[in-house]
């Protein structure tokens, strides 16, 4: 039941208190709300309403009450008292009080932030539109992206070192990360030639630029002076991919997700 006042139209019905199956009532918030309902007789409540202002008057409505079974309603109770119920807990479901009494006597807190993040594809500062990174990458919800450099590396330092297990292969790493294992040379120049051939050493970002079809443009500075320029890798422009081994990498085992 819903108590009310209204004027000409029930539509602007503005709510006073309300009553569920039966129980004691209780004010609606707002400003016909605050005259408190009195149910200390056990069997009605009283309540003394403001004088209404002119023209309009408090009315009484009844709505019909849906019946629910016994496990619709523990779904309902642990629909707005969870993440979620599984049919099992629905299942096992005795009472609202027993259940938040077995709440508060649970040894073991989780944590309602961890359980989101194992759970959700959530944006990082370290991700592109290629990767949404997880910070468990063998977890539920884990992403990968395929490409070594992101525009977060903008203004960082590429190292560059020759392998010492294939001289054909080079080691690209910033801030000690290893992005990739590449085939060499890894070269410098223009978006359709190779200029010049980068030695061992560290070179920084300049530049980072998504573009349709060539996995991104990425450009350094080769050497003091001479302005940013296109990376090459392997005789290819633009982002290399990912590529790791069991060979430079032995304490983290290679999954190849391609098969």
């Amino acid at each position: 039941r819903s108590a009310g006042l209204t004027g000409s139209s029930v539509l602007g019905l503005k709510p006073v208190g309300r009553s569920y199956s039966g129980n004691d009532w209780e004010n609606y918030s707002g400003p016909y709300g605050a005259s408190p309902f009195d149910c200390s007789s056990g069997s009605s409540c009283q309540i003394s309403p403001p004088v209404p202002p002119e023209g309009n008057t408090y009315i009484l409505k009844t709505y019909a009450t849906p019946s629910f079974t016994t496990k619709e309603t523990s779904a309902r109770f642990l629909e707005k008292g969870t993440f979620g119920p599984r049919r099992s807990e629905i299942d096992s479901f005795t009472s609202p009080e027993e259940w938040v009494s077995t709440q508060l006597k649970m040894s073991t807190i989780t944590s309602h932030r961890a359980f989101f993040r194992e759970r959700v594809t959530h944006w990082h500062t370290e991700s592109t539109y290629h990767n949404l990174l997880h910070t468990e990458p063998c977890n539920e919800g884990a992403r990968y992206r395929k490409y070594a450099f992101i525009p977060t590396d903008n203004d960082r330092f590429i190292k560059i070192e020759t392998s010492t297990v294939n001289a054909s292969k080079a080691i690209l790493s910033i801030d000690g990360v290893t992005r990739t294992i590449a085939d060499k040379p890894i070269g410098w120049g223009g978006s359709s030639t190779v200029d010049g051939v980068l030695s061992d050493g560290e070179y920084e970002v300049c530049s980072f630029r998504d573009l349709e079809g060539v996995h991104t443009e990425v450009r350094i500075i080769p050497f003091p002076g001479a302005g940013c320029k296109d990376l090459w890798v392997g005789g290819i422009y633009g982002n290399p991919p990912i590529q790791f081994d069991d060979d430079h990498l032995p304490d983290n085992p290679t999954i190849d997700l391609d098969g």
